[in-house]
């Protein structure tokens, strides 16, 4: 972990470096440019780059304006993450990177899936910033983009407080080409509620 990043939106926010599905997120890989941030999938390797909230947040409101990169093989990530050693709790928003406008819908308690649901999405999300949110209360998680409802689950829902997070980052479970140049998850602006 290096120091908090800077800027309006994210004062507060760190960034990650870790392995994670087939390579790293890497502190290299996060630029920032005022109240933006990018976060960039590395040219020539499955890395990426992760941010996260400094603190854990309990349930509320978090939401976050984005736009994916086109890099199949890929994933976008806004979501809640516990960070514990045995089992996490979390809720997640996925967005492929691969043209098809499928995103996953997910929740965990203590490293089981409890919940999980695929939709299309009526737009591209790497042709424009669009707002995502998570609805986070002890009975409930809804899933919102640009104010629609997408998704909810009444069972299975996390209650541990949770780091907010957003990652770009190469799964192991999607094949997908290396990158001649880097592309970026690039947000417009993140908030950490509860």
């Amino acid at each position: 972990m290096i120091p908090p990043l800077t800027g309006t939106s994210f004062s507060g926010w760190s960034i990650a470096e870790h392995p994670l599905g087939r390579g790293h997120v890497r502190a290299a890989n996060v630029t920032m440019a005022g109240d933006s941030a990018a976060l960039s999938l590395s040219a020539g390797a499955y890395n990426g780059a992760e941010i996260l909230t400094a603190a854990r947040h309990g349930p509320g409101i978090h939401e976050a304006r984005m736009r994916t990169p086109p890099a199949p093989g890929s994933l976008s990530a806004f979501f809640l993450y516990e960070g514990v050693e045995d089992g996490n709790d979390e809720i997640d928003i996925e967005l492929f990177n691969d043209g098809s406008r499928r995103v996953m819908f997910t929740t965990w308690v203590a490293g089981e899936q409890t919940n999980t649901e695929t939709r299309t999405l009526p737009f591209d999300p790497s042709a424009g910033f669009h707002l995502y949110t998570i609805e986070w209360s002890i009975d409930l998680a809804r899933f919102h983009v640009d104010g629609v409802k997408m998704m909810e689950f009444r069972r299975g829902i996390p209650r541990n407080p949770m780091f907010v997070m957003a990652n770009a980052w190469w799964p192991v479970w999607i094949d997908g080409p290396l990158l001649i140049s880097p592309r970026a998850l690039e947000i417009e602006s993140i908030h950490a509620v509860g």
